[in-house]
């Protein structure tokens, strides 16, 4: 920003950098550039418009800030992380995350190549990592059969059905059908937005799906952050974890089918509920 003092004939040009007030970074999937400079909602000329990606609009961000999140009908495949300490937002004017709506996707397409036929109707594969598992079929988490953890035989599935057991997830087709005839998904990324010492920060209107741990993950020593109008949903572990010291307060939020826990909260960590007549539209 420029401003302009005027001591009679003597103009006094002062400049003043951008982070000294609050300002906007705006990130479109479909129209953005991460070369482009993230201060306007549409394209400009070179070098001025959206960014592409949610870890750019992080990477450019100053304390106070709001991050605006297009929704444009495509999910944003990103795992992101904030954890720098100068973009703690303030008490009084947070960092903001605004979603609109937008999706945060953790899966990508699993290659029919992957599965190995083990039984009449029944095909495995071996996931990359270990521990956490979620299945996508044809766009829907599919069923899961659960496994004692002291079993030695596969258990029966019925079709459509899968399971995971000793490192390898297992899937059985439906009659006359064969396994490249389905779409799947695994979890490609372990968590959605993970919030790390984090100070000040509102997440609103922002959707998380199909990770392989959490949709939501705030560790550490993180105070004042508020997630409202969020839904977390269809992870391979939780919704929303919290763990370390961290305080979070949630309003307005769904975190349902999840394969472990809706709310997983570890060591000290805590969540308070906003009352419903105080969440925000």
């Amino acid at each position: 920003m420029v401003k302009r003092l005027l001591f009679g004939s003597i103009c006094l040009i002062v400049l003043v950098p951008r982070w000294s007030e609050a300002g906007t970074i705006y990130v479109n999937n479909a129209l953005g550039d991460d070369r482009a400079s993230g201060l306007f909602p549409e394209l400009r000329a070179l070098g001025d418009g959206p960014v592409a990606t949610i870890r750019r609009a992080f990477e450019i961000a100053h304390g106070s800030d709001s991050i605006v999140i297009a929704n444009t009908g495509l999910p944003y495949f990103e795992s992101v992380t904030l954890d720098r300490p100068d973009l703690a937002g303030g008490e009084v004017f947070p960092l903001v995350i605004e979603g609109n709506g937008a999706v945060l996707r953790g899966a990508a397409r699993l290659s029919p190549d992957v599965w190995r036929r083990v039984a009449k109707d029944t095909y495995r594969y071996q996931p990359y990592r270990k521990g956490h598992y979620q299945l996508i079929v044809n766009g829907t988490p599919a069923d899961e059969a659960p496994v004692n953890s002291a079993a030695n035989t596969l258990p029966t599935l019925a079709p459509m059905q899968w399971c995971a057991f000793r490192g390898h997830v297992y899937f059985r087709v439906e009659p006359t059908k064969f396994i490249d005839q389905y779409e799947f998904e695994a979890p490609l990324f372990d968590v959605g937005l993970g919030l790390h010492n984090a100070r000040n920060v509102v997440v609103r209107n922002l959707n998380f799906e199909m990770f392989r741990l959490d949709g939501v993950a705030v560790t550490g020593n993180s105070r004042n952050v508020r997630l409202i109008n969020v839904r977390s949903t269809a992870n391979g572990r939780a919704g929303l974890s919290v763990s370390g010291t961290s305080q979070v307060q949630v309003g307005g939020i769904d975190l349902s089918g999840n394969r472990v826990a809706e709310r997983l909260v570890l060591v000290k960590g805590r969540v308070n509920d906003i009352p419903e007549a105080q969440v925000p539209p």
